[in-house]
Order: structure tokens, then sequence, then C-alpha cells
């Protein structure tokens, strides 16, 4: 399971072998900000047109745009360095969670300025990049996703200037195109009879999305524990006051996050208690013990002062008919 981890760093490794001052660059663009360069919003880490200038290097030759994508990525996540991990059951009933019409604004709850997302299936390698981005042209908000695909990077980028998630997909699946360096990493027990090359780049990147909102969900909940089981929580670093004294707030090394083993542990009780009484005589006219499907629900909160906010859930498949018997305890450390 370390491999994801060193796979992860070697990126950066070889990142930083290809532009040797790249984390001092990254810092010093980022140092500017609000003074002589635009007060880009603090969802942002950097901006791509600072990628693009770390990118040029003064040479005088233009970068491919994978290499911009890439730098934007890697070095995003270099400054909280954290790999999602979601509970096998969980990720099974949240990737087949059906996209809704959710607004854009979920993707603003990310839990750090770029998360590096696991995907448990074949080829091996496999998962993605994620983070939000201010173009500095426009001034307009995108997701930017970076495919791992068994070391083959691969940038997809979603314009956040439609009002649903769903619009926003359409129009990255137009960008996107046919790519058929896309390959299907669903699950063995998903089984898939369309193979269209256009159909399938929609549904990887419909997945990913679906992904990181559980994530985002699960990590407002506090369903989300790092590898030593501490009560400490991901977020994106804000203290100038730390920044200035370490040189950087970049961790040493990458932080394994475990999200929903809680929920995970809860399913896995609903599944058993299920099998029990699958065998159970129902009278005719009652509806026999089932699973709801998984699904996502939002809503709109107007505190007294300040601005309204969003709140994301993901409603975990749902037990309809049977008991669950012993509900499983949450435990909250006090200090």
């Amino acid at each position: 399971m370390e491999a994801t981890a060193d796979r992860v760093t070697g990126y950066l490794s070889d990142l930083s072998r290809r532009f040797p001052f790249i984390w001092e660059q990254v810092e010093a663009l980022r140092s500017r900000r609000g003074k002589d360069l635009p007060h880009w919003p603090d969802w942002c880490y950097l901006p791509l047109a600072g990628a693009y200038v770390i990118a040029n290097q003064g040479r005088g030759v233009l970068p491919t745009g994978n290499d911009v994508a890439v730098i934007g990525a890697l070095s995003t996540w270099h400054a909280t360095q954290g790999i999602y991990r979601i509970d096998k059951d969980v990720f099974d009933a949240v990737w087949d969670t059906p996209v809704e019409t959710l607004p854009v604004e979920v993707f603003y709850q990310l839990p750090e300025w770029c998360l590096y997302v696991e995907i448990p299936a074949p080829p091996s390698g496999c998962g993605f990049f994620a983070h939000l981005e201010w173009d500095a042209d426009d001034g307009s908000s995108k997701l930017r996703l970076l495919f791992d695909n068994a070391g083959e990077l691969l940038p997809v980028v979603l314009r956040l200037t439609r009002t649903t998630v769903s619009e926003c997909l359409a129009e990255a699946l137009q960008e996107a195109g046919s790519h058929d360096r896309f390959h299907d990493p669903a699950p063995g027990a998903i089984e898939r009879s369309v193979r269209n090359a256009r159909w399938e780049v929609r549904w990887l990147i419909e997945r990913c999305i679906i992904l990181l909102l559980y994530i985002s969900a699960a990590a407002r909940r506090g369903d989300l524990t790092d590898e030593d089981g501490s009560a400490r929580q991901p977020t994106s670093p804000e203290s100038k006051k730390e920044e200035r004294a370490r040189g950087s707030f970049a961790p040493d090394h990458p932080t394994i996050w475990r999200v929903g083993w809680r929920m995970g542990a809860a399913l896995r009780a609903a599944q058993r208690a299920h099998e029990e009484i699958a065998d159970l005589a129902e009278p005719p006219t009652s509806a026999k013990p089932h699973i709801r499907r998984a699904h996502f629900h939002h809503y709109w909160t107007r505190p007294r002062t300040g601005n309204h906010g969003l709140v994301l859930k993901w409603l975990a498949p749902i037990p309809v008919k049977f008991h669950l018997g012993q509900i499983l305890p949450i435990v909250r450390r006090v200090q």
C-alpha cells in the first residue's frame, strides 16, 4: 500500500531534478500575491500562470500544456502531501453514486489545496490529483484533475463557470474529446458493455468527481483520520508566521488519510444484518429488506451574520426494512 506514496513522491523528485529551484520559485511567486501580482483567492495555491513562468525558465521556448499542468498540480500537492485512501466498501458504494445537479460551490470545500486520491483498481498505480485554480487572465475558477495512469500523467480541466456540476462535466467532455490514453479503472465487480472512448472519458471524470465530493463531505463530518489514528484533520496552512519561520510549510513526507473508516464499518454491519434475515419469511404485502442506493444531499445555511454556506452530505446506502442491531459507537478524543 505504500507503493502509492513512493510513486507520487517520485514525481516530486523528478520535477525537482528538471527544475532545480522550483520550490523556491513557487514560494517567491506566492510571496508576491497581492503586491506586484494579483491577489488570488485563498483556495488557490498558485495560478497556472505561475506554473507557466516556472516551466518557461526564461528559455524563450513555449512549454507544453502538459508540463504546465504537471507543475501546477505537483507544486500545489507538495504543500500538504495528502494521499486519500477510501475504505473499500465505502469506495464501492460511492463509485456507483450518480452525478446529480449539485451546485459548483461544492468544489470549494476540498480539505486541502490539492488532493491525491487513490483508485484501488487496475491498472496498478491509478489515482488522480485534484486542485482548484484561479485563472489570472479572466478571474474564472477551474477544477484541475491530473490523472496518474500507471505513471502517465494526463490533465483534464473543468471550468466552474456553469451553475451545476453536470453542466461543467458536459463542457469538460468537449475539451477532453476521445482520449484513448485513458484506461478504464473500474473495479472488476462493475461490468460495462459500452466501450465508446468518448463515453469512457466522461465516465472516468464523473467517477473522480464523485470521489472528491465524498471526501469533502467525509472531512466535514469527521469521518477521516490518518494512519496513526490521531485527532488531526487535513487542512491548507494559512499561518504566514509559520511559513516565515520554516521557510516553507511543506511536510517532509506524505500523509495517508483513511477516508470513510467509520462509515465503512457501519456498512459492513448493515450488510451482515441484511444477510442474517435474508431468508426470513415476509408477508406478501410487505416490502423485502433492501439497500436504498447512495446519493448526495445538499442544503444552504444562512447564519445570522456573514454569508450563506453550502453543506454537502453523502447519504450512504440506506438499509430498509431490517434492524441494524447495535449502532457503531463514535469515539471522540477530548483533551
